[in-house]
């Protein structure tokens, strides 16, 4: 249970003088610690195989009458999700988790959805495929520049393999939430392919590059994987 040395209560929050705050919520797919700069840590709270809204089911049981200072930060994400729902019903879930939990905070927190790495590995070539493809949907859809991670999640799902893990995987056409901050909001189609990567083929940059086009609504029409330049 929070208590006041890290979080005010909701009826103190005026009189708060001990700054933002860093939540981060998600499954296990996530250091349970993490290096901090002056004693500044972020609080983690991990869930053992959590989807989106038993993550934010826990966090709100765990608040009760505390809540979070005006400009705090809350990550939240599960690979979990992606692998239970698929692509579609992430996009999905990460709309309402977003929603929920910035009205609860009536819109003073931060709240960012992103996608933790798998921490074990995989050897799924689905969850490597749909973590591609819903990396590249938060970038199109969301204001948080998160691109320099989401390289380096890249980078390390498209090295880590070795030869005959990586499977060529059909162009798939799927719809889209335009954006996750507007319920019911307008859908683009989305067509993605997937490139076969053999650890001959690896070198020091990148191995893939994405390219995106927009549609006048602002759905995310289009994201190929194409091969790297040599």
């Amino acid at each position: 249970m929070f208590g006041f040395e890290l979080l005010p209560k909701k009826r103190n929050k005026s009189q708060w003088t001990k700054g933002r705050k860093l939540i981060i919520l998600t499954d296990q797919n996530w250091p349970a610690c993490m290096p901090s700069k002056d004693d500044l840590c972020p609080a983690i709270i991990r869930v053992e195989d959590g989807l989106l809204c038993e993550l934010g089911d826990l966090f709100f049981s765990l608040l009760r009458d505390f809540t979070l200072p005006e400009g705090s930060v809350l990550l939240i994400g599960s690979l979990t999700h992606l692998m239970e729902e698929g692509l579609v019903g992430d996009a999905k879930k990460i709309g309402a988790e977003f929603r929920r939990l910035t009205k609860l905070f009536d819109y003073t927190v931060h709240v960012v959805p992103f996608l933790p790495p798998p921490l074990g590995g995989t050897n799924d070539p689905d969850l490597v495929s749909n973590s591609y493809h819903i990396m590249t949907w938060l970038e199109h859809v969301q204001k948080w520049n998160l691109t320099g991670y989401y390289n380096m999640l890249r980078h390390f799902l498209t090295t880590s393999a070795v030869d005959g893990e990586f499977q060529l995987q059909k162009t798939q056409r799927q719809l889209m939430p335009a954006s996750y901050e507007r319920p019911g909001s307008t859908h683009g189609t989305c067509s993605f392919s997937s490139l076969v990567i053999s650890s001959q083929e690896k070198t020091g940059a990148a191995l893939a590059t994405w390219r995106t086009a927009s549609s006048p609504a602002g759905g995310l029409t289009q994201c190929t994987v194409i091969k790297a330049p040599t």
